[in-house]
């Protein structure tokens, strides 16, 4: 288990804290799991773009990295976007000798090419308007409505108030580097999404089999939200355990 270590990036609008349930159980299970909260989320004077959410993001990996684990980077919505981007020199290419991340695990998402924007990959199932520097959080029911239904009233609005700013510029800025083409990568496709379609999630993976990459594989959580983190958490720890035992070598 020590060999193996988990970074979890959230999505847009979110806090990383959202992670939490998955991150205790994994190391109440003996893993080093952690999150981590994007630069792009949450309003300040300068509106960070997709870049400053993946150096971010690749300072904690090497960090863990350099510890000596091999490490998971799992990323939930453009949380994923950032997990691709944020691998550039930390794949085993890279570090054929060392630490390096094994394995990525999109939650909710898509499998990005280079080149491709957030914006343009959930065009027409979530406005993004380019006129404002940063766009407001939904509102907390509409969050829990959307995001993670399946709580009880009281614990789903206590997270969905927990939604920030989030800086446009992250969200129309192209991806530079697709970690998913060198690196074994699992999506989870969420059963029961209302933010993002399970069949466009489905359809992003049948694309990317069409490349004839290896090491692509596709979970289906049939109860599965878009954040699905905080509604089945248990079923999260178990792919992260499953990956764990065969990409930990």
């Amino acid at each position: 288990m020590a060999n193996t270590a988990f970074l979890f990036v959230p999505g847009a609008w979110c806090p990383g804290f959202y992670n939490h349930k998955v991150t205790d159980k994994l190391q109440a299970l003996g893993y080093h799991a952690v999150y981590v909260d994007l630069p792009s989320s949450g309003k300040k004077d300068d509106a960070p773009g997709l870049q400053e959410d993946a150096s971010h993001v690749r300072t904690h990996a090497a960090a863990i990295l350099d510890s000596g684990s091999n490490l998971v980077i799992a990323g939930n919505s453009y949380g994923a976007f950032v997990a691709q981007e944020a691998c550039e020199g930390l794949t085993k290419a890279s570090r054929p000798d060392g630490s390096h991340v094994c394995h990525i695990v999109i939650i909710a998402s898509f499998f990005a090419r280079k080149g491709q924007t957030m914006k343009d990959l959930v065009d027409g199932q979530v406005p993004i308007p380019e006129d404002n520097e940063w766009l407001e959080a939904p509102p907390g029911d509409a969050a829990y409505k959307a995001f993670f239904s399946s709580l009880s009233e009281d614990e789903g609005l206590k997270y969905g108030n927990m939604l920030r700013e989030q800086s446009t510029r992250a969200l129309v800025e192209p991806l530079t580097f697709a970690a998913w083409e060198t690196v074994p990568t699992t999506m989870v496709v969420a059963g029961k999404d209302l933010a993002l379609k399970p069949q466009t999630q489905s359809e992003s993976f049948e694309d990317a089999q069409k490349t004839g990459i290896k090491g692509l594989r596709k979970v289906v959580l049939a109860d599965g939200e878009h954040v699905t983190m905080l509604s089945s958490p248990d079923d999260i720890v178990d792919v992260c355990v499953g990956i764990a035992g065969v990409d930990a070598e």
